[in-house]
């Protein structure tokens, strides 16, 4: 959330790129529905912070 917060939807995408990274190489695989979930979530994080912040 804070780099939702501080970076809007790049940053909030950048640092689930890095989770799922992560994610992949410790259990290795991810499911879609997981990553559809979590991009969406990162996506309307950043955009809420972003325009209530603005």
């Amino acid at each position: 959330m804070l780099a939702a917060y501080f970076g809007g939807p790049v940053s909030a995408l950048a640092e689930l790129a890095v989770v799922y990274i992560g994610r992949f190489l410790k259990e290795g695989a991810i499911g879609y529905v997981q990553m559809a979930i979590g991009i969406t979530a990162a996506l309307g994080t950043g955009l809420f912070y972003r325009y209530c912040r603005g």
